[in-house]
């Protein structure tokens, strides 16, 4: 028996209540998805997968999410918004009762039973007491089919069903794929960790690093397009994974490995560590691009598990979320 049919056999995906779910389990597209798990596999055997129906999922509070509407209006008057000004912009943004805009989840990763105030870390006593949720194992993944196929059937993804006539693409188990993918990136991220970060800007770091997890999937083929698309139609909270997909230059390596930084560069090695004006401020001086080698995708959970992230977590999530905005702008 081979390692990929042992790994078949050892990741657990099955229907729950989804009416779509056939076309999903079937052999042919599980291979294809199982293909490209790579680092993800040790998450996707640890953490089963669930196929639900829209009434299921919709019952999990979704996170509200900023208003991109009101962060152009914001762009007209300002070329840079600074800390404090992004720091405003997230809490006025969520508090507004104006705003009630949030997540139409179609994929999502629960720690434990869903409450009616949060996503994925409900306590046991505000937990819902649906059926479903009690035959579920956690933590685990829930992925909605129907909602991939209205999504693969909408008139804006038009021309990628003509990539299935041309090169033989499947676009609903790219769909289906991008979104495992993604939660499998917070299960990485999450599994065997005690380590949680609440808050507005960590979330934003956790969706991006997700997103950039399921982009790099699809690195040299012709399915990235459909990818790349579909996370141009997410929230802004999810748009930053060009941050960990392309900056993969000095600054991310002295975070990722400190030994060796401090080893080569002992007389540059003068504050404190996890400052990030610190880290680019080295990178800039120096200018030293990533001759050492570091999967930054692989890596960023030794960061994202370490309680001396708080601070760096804190200001990455805004240099994400300023990089989003500028894009706003062009």
């Amino acid at each position: 028996m081979s390692i990929f049919m042992i790994l078949y056999m050892a990741i657990r995906i099955e229907n729950l209540n989804s009416q779509e779910a056939d076309y999903f389990l079937s052999p042919r597209v599980l291979t294809k998805v199982f293909s490209r798990l790579d680092f993800l596999a040790n998450a996707a055997s640890n953490v089963p997968t669930f196929l639900v129906n829209k009434a299921t999922i919709n019952k999990i509070p979704a996170p509200r999410v900023i208003d991109e509407n009101r962060l152009r209006n914001m762009m007209k008057r300002k070329e840079r918004l600074d800390e404090e000004e992004l720091d405003k912009l997230i809490e006025d943004s969520l508090r507004s009762p104006e705003n009630e805009l949030i997540v139409d989840l179609i994929g999502v990763y629960l720690s434990g039973p869903p409450n009616s105030d949060s996503t994925g870390e409900g306590s046991s006593e505000d937990s819902i007491t649906d059926s479903v949720f009690k035959r579920l194992t956690y933590p685990c993944i829930l992925i909605c089919p129907e909602k991939i196929v209205d999504i693969s059937n909408s008139p804006e993804y038009g021309v990628f069903r003509e990539l299935e006539v041309s090169n033989g693409v499947d676009l609903k188990e790219v769909l289906f794929s991008k979104v495992y993918y993604h939660e499998l990136g917070h299960g990485y991220l999450r599994y065997g960790s005690k380590q949680r970060w609440e808050g507005k800007t960590f979330e934003i770091v956790e969706e991006s690093y997700c997103n950039a997890v399921a982009f790099e999937r699809f690195r040299e083929s012709s399915e990235l397009s459909i990818v790349s698309f579909f996370i141009s139609r997410q929230p802004l909270e999810y748009r930053g994974y060009t941050v960990f997909v392309y900056n993969k230059s000095f600054n991310w390596m002295s975070v990722l490995d400190p030994e060796i930084f401090r080893r080569l560069f002992p007389k540059i090695y003068r504050r404190p560590f996890w400052d990030l004006e610190d880290v680019i401020y080295y990178y800039r001086r120096y200018g030293i691009y990533p001759f050492l080698t570091y999967d930054l995708i692989r890596g960023f959970r030794k960061v994202w598990n370490d309680s001396d992230s708080k601070g760096f977590l804190r200001d990455l999530g805004r240099e994400i979320l300023s990089e989003v905005i500028m894009s706003l702008a062009l």
